[in-house]
């Protein structure tokens, strides 16, 4: 037989009393609370709607900004909320978390200039609430800068300038150099650094929202080069389109020499004063005839012994030269040196010559383009081209003197005196039109760039314009960027 224990029978015993409640409650229907009782705890019935806003409006004052404004209902305690539809259909966002006691509310925030639709709430103390709406379907659209404009001022550094755009918080600049998230300037230019060599393209857009909406952004290309660089200037020979009247006492057919006058200019000092620095002139070694004169360079189809006459090329190929500079022959290293944009410039006059023996007027015309040089310039700098001559408008004047006219033509008479090809002129005076190459880095840089090359070859025709005299040479002048 088993038994129970006492602490276990007293246990199941309480289990039984509390249980029995339950049990007889689910048999009996609770009665319903009376009216007074339920009309005593629900909840109060909405307010009725006060007084709406009135005469809301919306006026796009930039992209950036829409002012919403609307009359206050004359009545004490009310307050405003405002809130903002994008397009029909999508959630209200609100614009003033907190009440404002104001009737207007600019809006900071827009996002795209769709139709927006604002809802202006008037919140009364009493809890009355009433609602005017305001659809602003044109909203100002944003505009992009207008006018941009670059230039190279350093080592990869492009300044870009535009103009203003009315409202706007600021502009962002994309490009090389940059992050991909842009920079972001307050003025209408900037310097961008950075950038690399080659042809780069920056765009500039107008910011106007702290949210990142901005204007379509226009876009400018630049052609980034080196602003330093090392350059070598050559004299690579001639091409006689026309021999001149030569006298007979100096050997068969022409005998010719190039020379070149060479300065630099230092830019900052302005024309008013320039500053001008390691000027000399170099020449080559007489070409010709060597029968009675042992110490030309022979060249020329004249004779077995040389002598420069019509259709001759010396030396062969002088547009497309292969051989380095050689001393005192063509190719004639004229200048060897660096070139810093913006800062300087090497202003070059070459010049062709016919040997006679006396060097008065070689030297007469050295002298006239240290004048022009030093004191009389007219570089115009903004019109300066390195792949073309350049002209300074200037004259070297070779006078009459007591031995007969410097032209070495057949009423020279043999008077002894080298004269310059290409003269001008008659009767007792002539002249030598000034060439001036006028090379600057940015030029030279965008020419190379231009033909995909670091080598420009030019001709320069040297003709004579004076009476009894036919001569007609072309001088190939070569400039070319060094590793």
């Amino acid at each position: 037989m088993t038994h129970t224990s006492m602490p276990m029978r007293s246990a199941l015993g309480l289990l039984a009393l509390v249980a029995a409640p339950v049990l007889l409650s689910a048999q009996v229907k609770l009665a319903r609370p009376p009216a007074d009782y339920l009309q005593k705890f629900a909840p109060p019935p909405p307010p009725p709607p006060g007084p709406p806003p009135t005469f809301v409006n919306v006026h796009g004052a930039g992209p950036a900004i829409q002012v919403v404004s609307w009359t206050k209902p004359q009545l004490n305690g009310v307050s405003f909320r405002v809130l903002r539809q994008i397009l029909p259909n999508t959630e209200w966002k609100v614009l003033t978390p907190t009440l404002t006691t104001y009737p207007y509310f600019n809006d900071t925030t827009v996002l795209t200039p769709n139709t927006t639709t604002y809802r202006v709430v008037a919140v009364y103390d009493d809890g009355r609430q009433g609602v005017a709406e305001y659809a602003f379907p044109n909203p100002v659209p944003m505009e992009s800068p207008k006018n941009l404009w670059n230039q190279q001022v350093g080592e990869g550094r492009v300044y870009l300038k535009w103009e203003p755009v009315n409202n706007s918080y600021g502009y962002k600049i994309f490009g090389p150099g940059l992050p991909a998230t842009g920079k972001l300037v307050t003025g209408i230019s900037d310097t961008v650094s950075g950038a690399p060599l080659g042809n780069q393209t920056y765009r500039v857009a107008t910011w106007y929202l702290s949210d990142g909406s901005m204007a379509t952004a226009p876009s400018t290309a630049v052609n980034v080069v080196r602003w330093t660089a090392h350059y070598r200037v050559m004299l690579n020979g001639i091409v006689v389109s026309h021999s001149t009247t030569d006298g007979p006492n100096d050997g068969r057919g022409d005998e010719i020499y190039a020379a070149a006058h060479v300065m630099r200019y230092m830019r900052t000092s302005g024309n008013s004063a320039p500053a001008w620095s390691d000027e000399y002139v170099a020449k080559t070694s007489v070409y010709g005839d060597r029968v009675y004169w042992p110490n030309r360079i022979q060249a020329g189809s004249a004779s077995p012994t040389g002598g420069i006459t019509t259709g001759d090329v010396v030396p062969a190929n002088p547009a497309y030269p292969v051989a380095g500079p050689v001393p005192s022959q063509f190719p004639l290293l004229v200048w060897d040196g660096t070139i810093t944009a913006n800062k300087e410039l090497i202003v070059i006059a070459p010049s062709l010559w016919d040997w006679d023996g006396d060097t008065t007027q070689f030297h007469r015309w050295w002298s006239g383009q240290s004048g022009i040089a030093r004191f009389g310039t007219k570089l115009d700098l903004s019109a300066i081209q390195s792949s073309q001559q350049s002209t300074r408008f200037e004259y070297v004047q070779l006078f009459k003197n007591i031995y007969g006219a410097p032209t070495g033509n057949s009423g020279d008479g043999g008077n002894g005196y080298d004269r310059a090809i290409g003269l001008e002129g008659g009767a007792f005076n002539y002249s030598l039109p000034d060439r001036g190459i006028i090379l600057t880095q940015e030029k030279l840089e965008r020419a190379f760039a231009a033909f995909n090359v670091s080598r420009v070859v030019m001709p320069m025709q040297f003709t004579e314009r004076m009476t009894n005299d036919t001569g007609d040479y072309l001088l190939y002048f070569q400039v070319e960027r060094i590793p």
